[in-house]
């Protein structure tokens, strides 16, 4: 998908709160390339002495280059080059993840408004990541990845060891069979059962025969299978060719073998540039899919947890990656002093952070209101939700009102049954009027016990058109047949009427009871949500006190924090829900819609601001340097200030104009104290940017000097351990088969204990404190208000140098320098911290004690393949003892080795950021001068010059014009977004 594939899709108009056209990040990028070029047509025929300062024109050039050809941004997933397009624009990745039949498949493709998700088209569970993007066609794409034959005979092999006897002549439990990986797979993938394996033919290769057998998923393995339709049920239909049979579950199932599932359509609730990942089920996962799973994971820019309110609180997955993401803000949040956190910074920083910058969302499924059968009486007789509800207002008046109502209901019932036996007896009098007339028709009235006539409308005759009304001598002359069909016309017309009047009733009562019980929904809900947010609020402290930090004043135990978006949601309740009704936006659906699009538009909106600020503002510049006073009109006094100033603050090699020299020995030179020795702006910012730094990166650099140190001591304690850990591992009580799994998938294989960490676990514990430590040394922010106090102390000394010059250049200076101060400095240094904390958060993943854990498992690769490939009489013990020494001997380099690479990459780490903060910091000190020399501009007083300056200008500030008035729109448009989307549902 091109940048500019969806400028035009009428899904963006209008459905989910988004941004109005003119803030469509796509037409911003196109109309700046397209101002950049105006620009450049504009500038780059100007002489040097009509826009002074090569290279002030050097930088324009620069900068109309960077807008006009932005560069890609690099793709967090590996996915397909021919589907995803590379972009400008950043891609947001959020997961959803949560156990298998939590209902988020459910919950997918109500967020879609599509069914593109396999579980919500096959009723399987989710058994691989299934990465789901937005694009602008009419067609749905798809690309399904399949295992390697190698992952597929791994897992077959481990399947027949399985089911043979242990040590003791036991053989495994059905049960604990199908909880097994390998088995697992090969049921479903295969649909083969414990006897059709035990008839196989025991010989070598016995897992490559099996599999010839399955020639159509064989083809498969190793290949990626793409899928074009254009509407839904063609879609599902191909689908269910991969997706094998959906009731009896029997037969070989392609599904099974899949390792992801990359889908692409046109959805109102994703931004163009947002990938969401439906990953799998806790329990569902194959030992492939779990390292695809991980590595997924590990990209994620936002996860959303799916759970089952009754579990919100207490589910070990929940409180995990609460953990998390409070580890996370501390860690990419906070500032810090010299040494360590800033306590009452940190607490304040976490705890106030606004919900959409969070990492992790809840969200609450099967919350449905309506398709239960919810019982209200049994909410309101809770001890933590009736009381809620017995001070809902609206609450309680809907009781009233449906007990009115069916009062209402039961009168229109006795009418009817009223009505009923009136029918019945004129009808039975007609038959019999010869012989009776309708003496008896009265006679059987009169012993009505009807509670209530029914009455007809008013003016109708008191006759056989009311027998109810009519007198005994008048029933005993009427004897007109036609009588009695007119009264049985009247009398079904009467009924219609009141059962159409009881259906109006029992639509009412059901309206009363919905919205009743959706409030109840809400308060039950809401106060879940409270609980959740009390619960992650008690953490938040926690980890402050843990850390020995003050709390913040406004932090109480019992406090909800608000900065986690929480959303309960009911999937089937919207399904079943008229668009745009109240119903449907109680779900929560829609509210959940609205912040996944932002998630995305917030991210590609921030990305064209970054770029638009500082194009703005170099355009702005040369409008102040094309628009000076000309020499003659400012005087000679004035262009002596000015040209002293120019040579008092102009670095060597920065913006000196070559025409300066000329100019000075026409006017004269300028007093010596006016232009005593010393270093430009930009040499002088330069200067002070690099003491901060150089002192802030010692004290880095001290700290991962004590990473290494702890290293040292853990790589000791590992290998003390090593052989000691190592046999506990294999002689874990279990069937020798799942021993031989666990090798044969390099230590890692279901619940059992992944032997790569625990043979890395002395080391991790060692170097935890101190990466801790280190992590905290390595954000810079609080390099920032220092480098700000360094700043403002030269521009304070540039300043204090022009006291006594002319009025006009005081004032212009001090503008100068307030533009140069917000726009350059500040708005500078926001964008190298943001950059900086982009750079830490794709190394988070090598910069954990988890390293340790992947690099046992890459070195030992061999190790585990060779100790696998034991056979024959013995070969379990064999493959144990062969193990057992091979970790051993490989410890004595395997621990110093992976130190000596997590060292190295944390040194190029620091290297990468060091040469990141001079060059950032250059260019600010760079751009702090060329606003600020626009003072002491002094253009030449040539009639050409001045003519062509003027129509420059005239362009220039047009630019400048439409771009101050693009930013305005922009900006306005994302503290509106910020403010408007929702971030919790109920509302608290």
């Amino acid at each position: 998908m091109s940048d500019h594939d969806d400028d035009n899709d009428p899904l963006r108009a209008g459905v989910l709160n988004k941004p109005n056209s003119e803030s469509n990040p796509r037409i911003l990028l196109h109309e700046m390339a397209q101002l950049a070029n105006e620009l450049k047509a504009t500038v780059f025929g100007l002489s040097s002495r009509i826009l002074p300062g090569e290279e002030r024109r050097a930088h324009i050039l620069a900068v109309i280059e960077s807008i006009s050809h932005p560069v890609p941004l690099k793709l967090k997933l590996d996915l397909p080059a021919d589907i995803v397009h590379p972009s400008c624009l950043p891609r947001t990745v959020i997961g959803l993840s949560g156990d298998t039949g939590s209902g988020k498949s459910t919950l997918l493709s109500s967020i879609l408004g599509i069914k593109v998700s396999p579980t919500s088209l096959n009723g399987r569970g989710t058994a691989f990541p299934t990465i789901i993007m937005s694009h602008p066609h009419d067609y749905i794409s798809a690309s399904l990845t399949f295992m390697s034959l190698a992952d597929v005979l791994t897992l077959i092999d481990s399947a027949f060891e399985l089911i043979k006897p242990d040590d003791n002549g036991r053989f495994l439990s059905m049960t604990d069979l199908r909880k097994d990986p390998s088995y697992a797979f090969v049921s479903a993938a295969f649909g083969v059962d414990k006897q059709y394996l035990e008839k196989v033919k025991e010989e070598d290769g016995r897992a490559n025969i099996f599999l010839q057998g399955f020639p159509d998923l064989l083809k498969l393995l190793g290949t990626t299978a793409p899928i074009k339709e254009y509407n839904e049920k063609d879609f599902a239909n191909r689908l269910q060719s991969f997706a094998g049979s959906t009731k009896k579950r029997k037969g070989p199932n392609k599904w099974a073998l899949l390792t992801s599932f990359l889908v692409c359509c046109k959805s109102e609730s994703l931004s163009a540039n947002v990938i969401l990942v439906d990953m799998p089920g806790y329990r569902d996962c194959s030992p492939t899919v779990l390292k695809a799973t991980a590595d997924i994971e590990s990209r994620l820019d936002v996860r959303f947890v799916a759970v089952t309110a009754e579990r919100v609180t207490n589910h070990k997955v929940v409180n995990d990656c609460i953990d998390e993401e409070i580890a996370r803000r501390r860690t990419d949040d906070v500032e810090h002093d010299d040494s360590c956190p800033s306590p009452h910074v940190e607490s304040r920083a976490i705890s106030t952070l606004h919900a959409t910058l969070s990492g992790l969302a809840v969200i609450m499924t099967q919350c449905d209101a309506l398709a239960r059968d919810e019982d209200v009486q049994y909410l309101e007789n809770d001890g933590d939700i009736g009381p809620v509800l017995d001070d809902n207002e609206e609450f309680q008046s809907l009781a009233a009102q449906i007990s009115e109502a069916e009062d209402e209901r039961e009168e229109k019932k006795a009418d009817l049954e009223a009505l009923d036996e009136l029918e019945a007896r004129l009808a039975m009098d007609g038959g019999s009027r010869a012989s009776s007339g309708l003496k008896r028709t009265h006679q059987h009235s009169s012993r009505s016990t009807t509670p209530k006539r029914a009455k007809l409308e008013d003016g109708e005759e008191p006759s056989l058109a009311n027998p109810d009304s009519a007198s005994e001598d008048d029933c005993e002359d009427v004897v007109d047949t036609s009588g009695i069909l007119t009264a049985l016309s009247n009398i079904r017309s009467k009924r219609n009427q009141v059962l159409s009047e009881m259906r109006q009733l029992e639509e009412r009562i059901d309206q009363y009871k919905s919205r009743r019980r959706i409030l109840a929904w809400r308060t039950r809900y809401s106060v879940t949500c409270a609980d959740l947010r009390r619960l992650f609020g008690e953490k938040v402290l926690e980890a402050t006190r843990d850390a020995g930090q003050t709390e913040d004043g406004d932090m109480t135990d019992d406090s909800e924090d608000f900065s986690l978006p929480i959303f309960v949601t009911g999937a089937k309740d919207f399904n079943n829900s008229v668009d745009g009704s109240e119903p449907q936006q109680q779900t929560g659906i829609l509210a959940l819609r609205e912040f996944i699009y932002h998630l995305g538009a917030r991210a590609e909106n921030q990305a064209v601001l970054d770029l638009l600020q500082p194009f703005r503002t170099m355009v702005q510049s040369t409008v102040a340097s094309l628009t000076a006073t000309d020499r003659d009109t400012m005087g000679e006094s004035v262009v002596r200030q000015k040209l002293a100033a120019e040579a008092r603050w102009t670095s060597d090699k920065g913006l000196v104009d070559p025409n300066s020299q000329s100019r000075t020995l026409v006017y004269g030179e300028p007093s010596a104290a006016a232009i005593a020795p010393g270093q430009g702006i930009q040499d002088s910012l330069n200067a002070a940017f690099a003491k901060e730094v150089e002192r802030k990166l010692r004290d880095t650099r001290g700290g991962l000097e004590v990473v290494k140190a702890a290293c040292e001591k853990g790589v000791k304690d590992a290998i003390n351990s090593v052989r000691g850990k190592a046999q506990s591992l294999v002689n874990e009580k279990m069937h020798w088969g799942k021993h031989r799994a666990v090798i044969k998938h390099h230590g890692q294989y279901g619940d059992i204990e992944d032997y790569n960490a625990a043979l890395a676990e002395p080391l991790m514990t060692a170097v935890k404190q101190a990466l801790v430590s280190y992590r905290c040394r390595l954000i810079f922010s609080s390099l920032r208000p220092k480098l700000i106090k360094a700043a403002e102390s030269l521009f304070h000394e540039v300043h204090s140098s022009m006291t006594g010059y002319d009025t006009a250049i005081v004032d212009d200076l001090q503008a100068r320098i307030s533009h140069a101060r917000t726009w350059h400095l500040r708005r500078g240094l926001h964008r190298l911290e943001q950059a900086i904390r982009a750079l830490l958060s794709e190394e988070r993943n090598f910069s954990r004690p988890s390293f340790f854990s992947m690099a046992v498992s890459e070195h030992l690769q061999a190790t585990y393949d060779e100790a696998a490939a034991v056979r024959g009489p013995g070969s379990i013990a064999l493959m144990k003892v062969r193990f057992v020494d091979a970790v051993e001997a490989a410890s004595k380099t395997m621990f110093h080795e992976m130190t000596e690479a997590f060292i190295k990459r944390q040194t190029e780490t620091l290297r990468v950021i060091e040469t990141r903060l001079f060059d950032e910091l250059a260019l600010i000190s760079r751009m702090c001068e060329l606003e600020i020399s626009n003072v002491w501009v002094v253009p030449d007083s040539d009639k050409m010059h001045l003519e062509a300056r003027a129509a420059a200008a005239m362009g220039v500030d047009a630019i400048a014009r439409r771009l101050l008035t693009m930013e305005t729109e922009l900006v306005q448009e994302m503290q509106r977004a910020e403010k408007d989307v929702p971030t919790c549902h109920p509302a608290p």
